[in-house]
């Protein structure tokens, strides 16, 4: 690859759009994807607060959309069934009698601080409601523990209360409690004293009530009979039937957002309702997810989804008519309940116990095309409308990629007689990695016969190549750094090497350092304003073996086996590691440009993280080819990546900068865009 600054023309654009997005924990669905041309009719900004229009042009642009990315969990005793947070602290209701409570004051790092136990087994519903838990308690119980000491919840009411069967959820407003019974319909009580519950009326029908919300004088109820079931409250002695919706599925939840309610409809997925007039829901829209769908959370312009054993789904219902799945979280399974706080997801499930998600703006790399080179294709390197790619037993392989970038043409090859690791192009020259066969140096002038004019065989494998002024710097295995003089491209010759214990995987240099990428899982930083006689300025280990090195300003960011690293190198002589983000993929070669670092994620193909904070690199959004991505190349709009064993080249548009979400379509929206 070669690590040339590579500058686009930037325009700024007004936009109006949603986007779709793939990120790595996630997948979009097939298909969907928005599009918006503006043609700037009107300079008015809608969005003073965060347009800087310094210009006007036309272009097209994707907006960020919500996805998830898993950041914490915790193991619970038993089958997590039910999760309500409060502040610093999640309280978890499990399948076995039990209340567990824990800090979550670190997402990152979630761990039990108390626990109480009751005599029967729960189901979903639990609530807290100031110094105390409400739990929906199977065989005749609603469990209330004072937990205002979270570290010792208090068991303070366990009493039977007839005709309770089989609570399965509760829903507190003010000092009355309502409870969905399976058995026996609406219960209400009494909470004003939590310690001595008083019943206070029933309201049963044929159906079996799953979930219960209120609504100021209205409950609605999830029956796996009758639908959605509307009732007024406004007397709690003498509850009344108003009416019922019947849906397709069996619903098990539900979830009220002002006008509307979202119901979980169990097979069905999700029912929405437009509840302006309380005595004539209506049905407007249906999403049938993937399995079984227990519980909903809905923040803002999203609801997400539990989808039981698929993870969980993430729609966008800023149109509630229209609902839209924009993203799905398949790492957890079992999925029984989630809780949305700020930008965090609380999900419970099953024996998975709690998972803590982070809420993050994604962008979605849009797949432009690709060419059909199967083989073993380890480096890429573009210079213009050419691609250059290392393709091991093949040489190297030349790409027309024409003039927008998107219309890749395999045009010619040019055998090196080794294994072709890496590409570095400067000028007429294209510098090849070639294994055993060392540095390999092509004239690449006349594109219709690309030729071999000159060669050094270096002492082990030469994985990886970076040229700057007239030296060659190269990664050689055991042979670690050999630097070449290369002024005389037909006859390299051996200028300096250092070889400490380690196998060099990748270099990267700038100014009078060397960045190695050791494999033994090191970053070793070398002094090289003699290139005859580099010397070790000072290393930092890594978690595991080190294959990719990229340095940009005061970082160093590094890719290793299993995830991704940033060292601070403002001291150059004391190194330290201060960010990561794990991806599991055998993450390869990278390239970082501004805020983003643009990784070849091994088997999780394309990933692009936020690096904004180097010390909490994020995921922004991430596409997954169909084999092992190996390197990347990023020219303006334009990502181009290289992967062996499978299609083998390809052009994703991965826009710099995402637009912020807003609630309503007529607000405009700015955007650097690079072309």
């Amino acid at each position: 690859m070669n690590f040339k600054k590579k500058q686009g023309i930037v325009l700024i654009i007004i936009v109006i759009s949603f986007s779709i997005l793939n990120p790595i924990n996630f997948k979009l669905a097939d298909g969907l994807l928005n599009e918006f041309i503006e043609d700037f009719n009107s300079a008015n900004l809608m969005d003073s607060t965060y347009s800087n229009v310094t210009g006007w042009g036309e272009g097209y642009i994707q907006n960020s959309v919500k996805g998830l990315q898993l950041i914490g969990s915790c193991a619970t005793s038993d089958w997590a069934r039910g999760i309500e947070v409060v502040g610093n602290y999640a309280y978890v209701a499990d399948q076995h009698e039990d209340l567990q409570v824990f800090d979550v004051s670190d997402p990152t790092n979630p761990f039990n601080v108390g626990e109480g136990h009751f005599t029967s087994s729960t189901r979903n519903g639990i609530v807290v409601e100031g110094d105390y838990c409400f739990i929906a308690g199977w065989n005749n119980r609603i469990p209330v523990f004072n937990v205002s000491d979270p570290t010792n919840p208090i068991l303070v009411e366990d009493d039977y209360y007839l005709p309770i069967s089989d609570a399965h959820d509760v829903f507190v407003s003010g000092q009355l409690a309502y409870v969905a019974d399976i058995a026996h319909g609406l219960h209400i009580y009494n909470i004003s004293d939590p310690t001595n519950v008083i019943p206070i009326s029933t309201y049963d029908r044929p159906g079996s009530p799953y979930g219960v919300e209120v609504v100021g004088d209205i409950a609605y109820i999830a029956d796996r009979v009758e639908g959605l079931i509307v009732v007024n409250i406004t007397n709690p002695v003498n509850p009344y039937y108003i009416c019922s919706c019947p849906t397709l599925g069996n619903p098990n939840s539900l979830h009220v957002e002002g006008e509307y309610l979202y119901l979980c409809d169990n097979e069905q997925g999700v029912s929405i309702f437009d509840i302006y007039e309380s005595n004539n829901p209506h049905l407007i829209a249906t999403f049938n997810t993937t399995g079984n769908a227990p519980a909903i959370a809905i923040d803002g312009n999203y609801a997400y989804v539990a989808d039981y054993s698929y993870g969980i789904d993430v729609l966008d219902i800023s149109n509630p008519e229209e609902p839209i799945l924009v993203s799905t979280f398949t790492d957890i399974h079992t999925v029984t309940d989630i809780q949305i706080i700020g930008e965090y997801a609380y999900v419970v499930a099953g024996f998975e116990g709690l998972n803590i998600l982070k809420i993050a703006d994604f962008c979605y790399p849009q797949y432009i095309n690709s060419a059909d080179i199967y083989g073993r294709n380890y480096g890429i390197d573009i210079a213009g409308d050419i691609a250059y790619v290392a393709a091991d037993t093949e040489g190297l392989k030349i790409l027309n990629i024409s003039e927008d970038g998107t219309i890749p043409v395999l045009i010619n090859s040019c055998d090196t007689d080794g294994f072709a690791r890496d590409v570095f192009v400067v000028g007429d020259y294209a510098y090849v990695a070639d294994g055993w066969q060392g540095l390999k140096l092509i004239n690449i002038t006349n594109l219709a016969e690309p030729q071999v004019v000159g060669s050094y065989n270096t002492t082990s494998f030469a994985y990886r190549v970076y040229i700057s002024g007239t030296f060659a710097f190269i990664a050689d295995g055991f042979g670690f750094l050999q630097i070449l003089n290369i002024t005389d491209t037909t006859n390299p010759t051996f200028a300096g090497s250092y070889v400490p214990t380690g196998i060099a995987n990748d270099i990267y240099v700038e100014g009078k350092y060397a960045f190695i990428a050791n494999e033994f899982g090191y970053l070793e930083i070398i002094d090289i304003s003699n290139p005859t006689k580099p010397v070790l300025v000072s290393s930092e280990g890594l978690p595991d073996s080190a294959n990719g090195v990229y340095v940009q300003g005061d970082y160093a960011y590094l890719t290793d086996r299993t995830g991704f690293r940033v060292i601070n190198i403002t001291d150059i002589n004391s190194p330290n590691l201060v960010g990561n983000y794990p991806i599991l993929g055998n993450s390869y070669e990278l390239y970082v440009e501004g805020s983003l670092a643009y990784i070849a994620g091994g088997y999780d193909g394309l990933v692009i993280l936020d690096v904004s904070d180097p010390t909490n690199p994020t995921l922004f959004g991430s596409y997954d080819t169909e084999g092992y991505t190996c390197d990347l190349d990023v020219v303006g709009d334009y990502t181009y990546v290289v992967e062996k064993d499978s299609q083998g080249f390809y052009i994703f548009e991965t826009k710099r900068s995402f637009t912020r979400q807003y609630s309503q379509l007529s607000v405009a929206q700015s955007t650097p865009v690079f072309q």
